[in-house]
């Protein structure tokens, strides 16, 4: 789902196309913002899981900032599991620390909430100028859809010969340059991830 609705698009500009392509463009805008920033800006339910080894009782989970840790689980060989408590975390960093360890080989499943919610507004502002981009892009391109993958030098390159459009573009390059965070990286930790689902 996008972080913008058809409504607040057309309070900044009249689309030319018809609401369902402007909505199939707010979602590809919205997956461009989390693509160039690495991180959510709405509340987003996750489960990480991870090898216990016996005596490891502090976890680093995949996506942060943590809003809330919902849950924590230790899970036998059998399918058994037994919660355990939380008993610090730290939102920034997705430090958890529970109250027990996980014997070797039984997995740690921790459910939790993540996103950069404090920056919503701007994280919209920033879907609604690349909403404006990809339609103009779709234009240009013979009413072609852009890429699921394109990142945002390529829209730059793309709409650079047009000069309310290049204006465009160097908004939103200021507004993800604001809404980009330090990726904690824990080498220590990586090799503890077994797999990764989400709700």
């Amino acid at each position: 789902m996008g972080y913008v609705t058809y409504a607040e698009v057309t309070e900044w500009f009249t689309p030319d196309e018809a609401q369902a392509t402007v909505e199939k463009m707010i979602d590809w805008a919205s997956s461009v913002v989390d693509l160039e920033t690495g991180t959510r800006f709405e509340s987003t339910s996750r489960i990480d899981t991870f090898i216990g080894d016996g005596y490891t009782r502090t976890f680093y989970l995949r996506k942060t900032p943590v809003i809330s840790v919902t849950s924590a689980k230790i899970i036998d060989d059998d399918g058994d599991e037994t919660s355990t408590t939380v008993e610090y975390f730290i939102e920034d960093t997705g430090k958890v620390v529970l109250e027990d360890t996980a014997s070797e080989g039984y997995r740690v499943q921790i459910q939790y909430n993540y996103g950069d919610t404090d920056n919503l507004s701007l994280a919209k502002l920033a879907t609604i100028y690349l909403t404006r981009l990809g339609l103009e892009m779709m234009k240009m391109g013979g009413g072609a859809f852009p890429s699921e993958a394109v990142r945002l030098g390529d829209i730059e390159y793309r709409v650079s010969k047009e000069k309310e459009l290049r204006t465009i573009i160097m908004d939103v390059n200021d507004i993800l340059s604001r809404l980009k965070k330090i990726r904690v990286y824990t080498p220590d930790r990586s090799d503890r991830y077994e797999d990764v689902r989400r709700f």
